[in-house]
């Protein structure tokens, strides 16, 4: 299948290539120089610089105590012989020798897909990628790594346990991994190897045309009914069960159904044919060839608001700028923005299942118990 992109997923490289950029050698771990660059057709913004900056500061005070540090590390597995190639890069990769502890910090931009740190397998892939390359290029670290701990840095999506998520594991467990991972891996290679549809089906590129996909989403469509209905029939007309069962199947029929559309999106952007569907231009929203020109040539037609009007800074943006103030401070405390400044208002709610760890909200008698004084009645 050929390699396509998104605008999130190119969104997410620039903010990888932003931090790698503000940890290279001779960097100051700060990534507002960056504001207003221009990278791979991306623009930086503020908002961008300050949720990557939250990474960057992780990583900084994770080196701080460590002696060995390295950023974009490229590795292989080609020593445990594979059966294919096997290969990664690790956004972090911090070892301190003195501990024997070894750090694989990832950095999630996306905000789209809450991820768990806890037996995350691509994050324990990243470390034992690591640890073969430290092995390898630093023999005097060879049986050095005790421990093992993975670390995801996810600033855009809310999460029980906060933006930064770490989780420790022995050396050895790390080992009894790199076993199974081989395992899985050669089973991939049997000419019977079983298609298997699920939520893992979301990044792959085969999904718009897998018969395993495909299948499991007409199976859930198809859930509860005899036969499939012209329109689907209203919510309030079916029993909760049902409804529980079409939530649960929903994540892999939208996945379908989005990679579908991209699929055939591609095809026609391809200038091949497809029976009864084309593509459109959007509506074009005009932009300014060359700013300079533009302000000079207003200038001539006597505009005189050439500039829009400034907008105060956000809350992040603000804290953005105090950071870089405390780089420069040489004494004194370091400055923090007021707490009674900023407030965050409810923006709505979630779906979300009942073993999510954020406490549920206080809606209907229960929000109007929680807001009643009781010592107002005595």
């Amino acid at each position: 299948m050929p390699d396509s992109t998104s605008p999130y997923a190119l969104e997410g490289t620039v903010a990888h290539e932003v931090a790698a950029l503000s940890m290279d050698d001779g960097a100051d771990f700060d990534t507002s120089p960056f504001v207003g660059k221009v990278i791979a057709g991306v623009e930086v913004t503020q908002d961008m610089a300050d949720h990557v900056q939250t990474y960057v500061d992780y990583v900084d005070n994770a080196i701080a105590e460590g002696s060995f540090f390295w950023c974009e590390k490229k590795f292989n597995l080609m020593d445990l012989k594979p059966p294919a190639s096997m290969f990664g890069t690790a956004d972090a990769v911090v070892f301190d020798e003195t501990t024997g502890v070894l750090e694989v910090i990832d950095l999630k931009f996306g905000q789209g897909v809450v991820v768990d740190v806890v037996n995350n397998p691509q994050l324990l892939y990243y470390a034992l990628g690591a640890a073969l390359a430290i092995e390898k290029e630093y023999p005097e670290f060879r049986g050095q790594i005790k421990v093992v701990r993975i670390t995801i840095v996810q600033p855009r999506a809310p999460h029980a346990d906060g933006p930064i998520r770490s989780w420790e594991v022995s050396y050895m467990d790390v080992v009894d991994f790199a076993i199974d991972l081989m395992e899985y891996a050669r089973a991939t290679q049997k000419p019977d190897a079983p298609l298997v549809a699920g939520t893992h089906c979301r990044f792959c590129k085969a999904s718009a045309v897998c018969p395993a996909l495909m299948a499991e989403s007409v199976s859930i469509a198809q859930s509860e009914f005899d036969v499939m209905p012209d329109a689907p029939p209203r919510p309030e007309t079916l029993p909760m069960t049902t409804l529980l069962d079409v939530l649960d199947g929903a994540p892999i029929l939208d996945q379908w159904l989005k990679d579908v559309r991209a699929y055939v999106f591609g095809t026609l952007e391809a200038g091949v044919e497809v029976p009864g569907w084309k593509l459109v231009a959007k509506r074009a929203n005009r932009k300014w060839k060359n700013e300079a020109e533009a302000l000079a040539g207003m200038s001539e037609l006597g505009i005189e608001e050439r500039y829009s009007v400034p907008k105060i800074k956000s809350p992040a943006q603000a804290e953005g700028a105090l950071k870089k103030l405390n780089r420069t401070r040489k004494r004194g405390d370091k400055l923090t923005l007021p707490k009674d400044l900023v407030h965050a208002p409810s923006s709505g709610y979630s779906l979300v299942r009942e073993s999510d760890k954020r406490e549920a909200a206080l809606l209907g008698p229960a929000e109007f118990e929680a807001e009643l004084d009781l010592d107002d009645l005595v």
